[in-house]
């Protein structure tokens, strides 16, 4: 049996990989098209309405292309004060920390990561948000940790914490950035729009005149923060000596200018890229296509959060020299301290949201399917898109319906605790809330790809679309008996169990140095 809409990932991967063999350069490689990012990107949407109207005609007007210069040209003006205002206070704080790591001449184990203000506890120490308990790790190995890092909190306050900090090196990106730099990122974000030549096939599609609307208004633009990463990588091996370079994976453009600047600055150095979250079909962007081979920059190794991640990416990705390891779930070692909830039937069902606007398609479905009938929905919003964002979009205003509740204030397993199952989109809630026991519902907005992180697992699972009954599969779940509610649980359980791999120094050691020197 066909496997559902591999077919089109096929396609989409090979429509993007004539894209990027055509364009390869530093340049093309720092654009949000390269990655295949699917939020950056309405090309997935374009192809679909492809698809459903069978016209490949696509036009881009005139003020469509005038709008996006001018975006391009306040966000440039935008991130040139606000990145030559981050060099200065990074190079005026941490300039004198900084030059004794600098003059130390052993080798460094490079993390590059992401810093928040929830980063540092309240006696000074900082733990990575993404990387968990491998630092310690690698010390203990004896590895000389040096964290590289985009600062995401208040940015001086951080550097404050960060130049006093007790058990941490950490070397913002900001701190290699030149004004020169930065200008010239700037002056690439506004005036590099590349477009393609030759044909691009889409199934059976030609689709080069869609591919340059796209990229003629939405998604060549460059981000210069993103580009900057080139020339900072380059300036951070000029001052140490990195035998391994581990960052997060999934092929966004300031990955390719880390990978590409060690590349040619410190070809010893070995590249890891750990996939840290979830690997769903939409996910195109962890996928390499076949005529991307011998352009794209790719790290060594990939490492996983577990064999599931692997597996998923080894199927979808076309060629045979990404190396690929199963190793832990660093951001999800709480999971493992997690115990099963009991089965309930309140009539309660829980929307686990992403932080994505078009979530409020499943916010307006939940509500038309299910007012005026005896249930109770419960609304999980996430941190970074509060009801308010998308609240104009709705049906009818949360304030009117009593049925629905927006949690305030509960702890993710709270929520869990007080809702028979849950409702998702592409949410890693789902993954939560089966690993409890709690049956899911997946949200099919029936997208090019599948937006469904448990799209490969089918147990104590259904799936609805706009066209469905909600109620009828809410029922479906409840009249599961006893006995094979639990032997549902139990497969779910052995999936998860593949999906996450516990945080132990068997897997942990994964991330040592394997390339020779």
């Amino acid at each position: 049996m066909t496997e559902p809409r591999k077919e089109q990932i096929d396609a989409y991967l090979s429509l993007v990989g004539q894209v990027n063999r055509a364009l390869s350069s530093r340049l093309w490689w720092a654009t949000d098209f390269s990655s295949k990012n699917r939020f950056n990107s309405r090309l997935p949407e374009r192809l679909q309405e492809l698809l459903v109207t069978k016209d490949p005609s696509v036009r881009s007007s005139f003020w469509q292309i005038q709008r996006e210069s001018l975006r391009r040209f306040g966000a440039g003006c935008y991130h040139l004060c606000r990145l030559v205002s981050r060099s200065f206070f990074a190079m005026s704080i941490l300039s004198t920390k900084l030059e004794t790591v600098f003059a130390d001449p052993k080798p460094a184990y490079v993390i590059k990561t992401f810093v928040y203000d929830h980063s540092f506890a309240n006696d000074g120490t900082y733990k990575d948000s993404f990387f968990g308990k491998l630092p310690e790790f690698l010390k203990e190995k004896g590895e000389r940790v040096i964290f590289f890092a985009n600062i995401l909190g208040d940015y001086k306050s951080c550097l404050k914490m960060i130049e006093d900090c007790p058990n941490a090196v950490i070397i913002p990106v900001d701190y290699f950035s030149s004004f020169s730099s930065i200008l010239k990122a700037v002056l690439a974000s506004w005036f590099y729009k590349p477009q393609v030549k030759g044909p691009v096939k889409f199934l059976n599609y030609e689709v080069a005149r869609l591919v340059n609307v796209e990229l003629a208004t939405c998604s060549s633009y460059i981000q210069p923060y993103q580009y900057l990463h080139y020339g900072q990588t380059k300036a951070l091996l000029g001052e140490i000596n990195a035998k391994t370079f581990l960052m997060t994976y999934e092929n966004n453009p300031w990955e390719k200018m880390c990978m590409m600047a060690v590349r040619e600055s410190s070809p010893q150095t070995e590249i890891i890229g750990y996939q840290h979250t979830v690997t769903p079909q939409a996910s195109v962007n962890m996928f390499i296509s076949k005529e991307e081979e011998g352009v794209i920059p790719k790290p060594d190794r990939v490492l996983t959060v577990g064999e599931i991640p692997k597996e998923i990416i080894a199927r979808y990705t076309q060629v045979n020299s990404l190396p690929l390891e199963a190793a832990c779930a660093l951001r999800y070692e709480s999971l493992f301290q997690l115990a099963p909830l009991p089965r309930t039937k309140t009539k309660t069902i829980l929307l686990g949201l992403e932080g994505i606007f078009d979530v409020y398609k499943m916010v307006n479905f939940a509500i038309e399917q299910l007012k005026g009938k005896d249930y109770k929905v419960i609304i999980r919003t996430h941190p970074g898109l509060p009801v308010s964002e998308f609240s104009s979009n709705l049906v009818e205003g949360l304030e009117n319906l009593p049925f629905i509740e927006v949690s305030q204030g509960k702890t993710l397993v709270e929520d869990l605790t007080r809702c028979d199952m849950t409702m998702y989109w592409g949410s890693t809630v789902s993954l939560e809330s089966l690993w409890v026991g709690k049956p899911v519902i997946h949200f099919d907005l029936e997208t090019l790809f599948s937006y469904d992180p448990l799209f490969d697992c089918s147990y104590l699972k259904k799936t609805v679309t706009l066209s469905g009954d909600l109620v009828q599969v809410m029922e479906q779940i409840y009249s599961l008996s006893d006995q094979d509610f639990l032997s549902e649980r139990q497969k779910a359980d052995e999936y998860l169990k593949k999906y996450f791999f516990p945080v132990n120094s068997q897997y942990l050691s994964k991330f040592l140095t394997q390339k020779a020197a």
